[in-house]
């Protein structure tokens, strides 16, 4: 179009400029013309013909930026997702490690109770495992996996050991001789609950261990059941054998009972007053209760005979059936027949003596039982006083950890106060059944006399009517 209005401009300033030359103009402007023209179609039909593949090309590139954009769409998707699976996984991860750190502090709790309820005796080799475990959790250059790998060798030793111990587990170590507290080596042998100990030297008899409150080692303790040491030597020895089993205190317990001079010995200086006392205590009781049961007390019909002798005057044979009855009640009627013909009131003193002073000679010694009886818990107190006193004085100088060190004075304490109580509980008994007997004799004598004093007034009352 410019080429156009170029030509058509000079056209005009040539035919302005010269007139003779219009049609050379007009001629030459048309061939332009026409040039122009089929320049111009030369050119709509180029641009006709790359209309098309840029069009596929534009199609195809919007094509691309949608599939782009799907691309992107999806790929946001995947970033939330893996966003939240990543969370998710924290979470898990936060989780077991929370796990891991209840196991960890579990099963160091679990090592520390391992340690301390294995025995003195198998401590050294336990506390390998154990202070690795140990040390293990307290590092904190190790992660909770190798902490928690370091501390399951604990299970393992456990399980270990706990497999060897139903079987019988044999192993060298050392112990602490009885009395002599001498560190003595030889053989173990662990087996369920029990701990065996074979000392190397055979003057020290084989036993049970236990714990020792003053000393890393073991306590060796011997037995007093027969063939004891030998069956323990045979079963260390051969892993097999018949001896005493269970837990090591049942046995001890079993095995600490005392004859009774043993406990006697532990009581203490109380002991001797103690029993002593409820010895002859025992003499008395058994002397009173012969002389008390010896005793005739009086019949009715003895009485009867005698006022029936009486009221037909055969006094003799009255004062004969008397004396024959015996005891005290036997000396009352006598002394009564011998007064029968006296006045009422002297007879009433004759029988009230005889009843006053037989009294006496029927409760002699009863109240040396009743002191006894007083007299022994007192004396176990005492005991209790004298063992505490002892076993603060202990307290002083070895202090509270050794209970085996305390134990005498206690057991003098309770020793004294035992046998107190053992020697009281019977003689007040005795001493209440005996008096007894000795007030029933003395009502037995008032009622005889009664029946004597009734008698001989209706008798007197009968001569008088009859005279």
């Amino acid at each position: 179009m410019k080429k156009l209005f170029t030509i058509a401009t000079v056209c005009g300033m040539a035919l302005m400029a010269n007139a003779d030359t219009f049609e050379q103009a007009q001629v030459a402007t048309k061939q332009e013309l026409r040039d122009a023209t089929t320049e111009l179609a030369a050119l709509r039909e180029k641009i006709t013909n790359e209309q098309l593949p840029m069009a596929k090309e534009l199609d195809n590139l919007q094509s691309e930026v949608i599939k782009k954009r799907a691309e992107a769409a999806e790929m946001r998707g995947v970033a939330d997702t893996s966003g939240a699976s990543i969370i998710n996984l924290q979470d898990q991860v936060k989780s077991l490690n929370d796990s891991i750190n209840y196991m960890t502090n579990l099963l160091g709790d679990y090592t520390i109770r391992f340690e301390t309820l294995t025995g003195l005796s198998e401590r050294s080799s336990v506390t390998k495992v154990t202070a690795a475990a140990t040390a293990a959790k307290e590092n904190e250059n190790l992660n909770a996996g190798q902490r928690l790998e370091t501390q399951l060798a604990v299970i393992d030793a456990a399980i270990t050991r706990l497999n060897s111990v139903i079987g019988g587990y044999s192993f060298d170590g050392k112990a602490i001789a009885p009395h002599s507290g001498e560190i003595i080596e030889g053989k173990y042998m662990l087996m369920g609950p029990i701990t065996y100990f074979a000392p190397a030297d055979t003057i020290y008899p084989a036993g049970i261990t236990t714990e020792s409150s003053n000393s890393i080692d073991p306590q060796l303790n011997t037995l007093k059941s027969a063939n004891a040491d030998t069956q323990i030597r045979e079963l260390i020895a051969n892993g097999s054998g018949n001896t005493i089993y269970g837990p090591a205190q049942a046995i001890m317990v079993d095995d600490y009972d005392q004859t009774l001079i043993e406990e006697w010995i532990v009581g203490g200086m109380v002991m001797p007053f103690i029993l002593g006392l409820a010895f002859i205590a025992i003499l008395i009781a058994i002397y009173k209760w012969i002389a008390l049961a010896g005793i005739k007390s009086a019949r009715q019909k003895d009485l009867d005979y005698i006022l029936e002798c009486l009221s037909t005057g055969n006094n003799d044979d009255a004062l004969a059936y008397a004396k024959k009855i015996g005891g005290p009640v036997g000396s009352m009627l006598t002394a009564a027949v011998e007064n029968a013909n006296e006045d009422r009131e002297v007879i009433e003193e004759v029988l009230y003596e005889k009843i006053i002073s037989t009294q006496p000679k029927l409760e002699r010694m009863l109240p040396f039982i009743a002191v006894v009886a007083a007299t022994a818990p007192l004396l176990g107190l005492l005991g209790t006083v004298t063992g505490m006193i002892k076993t603060f004085k202990l307290i002083t100088i070895v202090g509270t950890g050794d209970a085996r060190s305390l134990s005498s004075g206690i057991s003098e304490a309770l020793i004294t106060t035992k046998w107190g109580l053992v020697s009281a509980i019977p003689t007040l008994i005795i001493h209440a059944m005996l008096t007894r007997k000795a007030r029933g004799v003395i009502g037995s004598m008032e009622q005889t006399a009664v029946g004597f004093m009734n008698g001989v007034a209706q008798i007197r009352e009968s001569n008088n009517q009859s005279a």
